[in-house]
């Protein structure tokens, strides 16, 4: 039974370069995971922002009936990610790596990100149709105040 210490020298190499990645992949999803909740869509859960930036109700209404729908997308792509991970641990656990299933789970993954980085963008265009330029400004001063 061969194992990942046994193949040679080049696939070695491969092999670590893959479980770095792998690790570095599991770091960041856990980070990110923790960042999940903090959608701009999410200001109207926040009564004190939406004092802040005197949100009408129909404005609460809107940003929160389209953050439930960003949340759902949200999910399923968390999800994918996960299911993504998964499936690379058990091919990188194996005592035979299948390069070529772990490239395309990687471009897989890859493209996941890229919807979720789409995602983040459609959902700050949505909170800039609905909000008026004023308060667009006061967002902008609040989330540099969270940020630090």
């Amino acid at each position: 039974m061969k194992t990942v210490y046994t193949l040679k020298k080049g696939r070695r190499v491969i092999a670590l370069l893959l479980l770095l990645f792998f690790f570095f992949s599991i770091a960041g999803t856990a980070y990110a995971e923790s960042e999940k909740q903090l959608s701009v869509l999410a200001i109207w859960q926040d009564k004190n922002i939406v004092a802040s930036l005197e949100l009408t109700p129909e404005q609460v209404k809107e940003i929160q009936e389209a953050d439930e729908e960003a949340r759902k997308k949200r999910t399923d792509l968390w999800a994918k990610l996960e299911a993504i991970d998964q499936k690379l641990y058990r091919i990188l656990a194996a005592d035979v790596i299948n390069e070529r299933a772990v490239k395309i789970l990687t471009r897989t993954k890859a493209g996941v990100r890229e919807k979720m980085i789409l995602q983040m963008a459609e959902e700050r265009l949505i909170v800039g149709r609905i909000l008026q330029p004023e308060q667009k400004e006061k967002l902008e001063q609040v989330q540099k105040d969270l940020e630090g």
